[in-house]
């Protein structure tokens, strides 16, 4: 999993929280979770994993920063 690079979940129905294992996708450039309904905190893990990421669009979902 960790060769993504580009991971767009745009307007899919998603619900509940972010995956800590998100921080395994340590290629990832591009992060898409737009129009879904997310919950809670983004895991501290997968910030601190995701180096080489150039683009995050969170619009309209409700995660906040532990």
């Amino acid at each position: 999993m960790t060769a993504i690079k580009n991971l767009v979940l745009f307007q899919n129905k998603l619900n509940g929280t972010l995956p800590r294992s998100f921080g395994n996708l340590t290629n990832l450039k591009t992060l898409v979770l737009a129009q879904n309904s997310f919950s809670g905190a983004v895991p501290f893990d997968a910030r601190g994993s995701l180096s080489n990421i150039q683009m995050i669009l969170l619009q309209t979902i409700h995660v906040f920063l532990e």
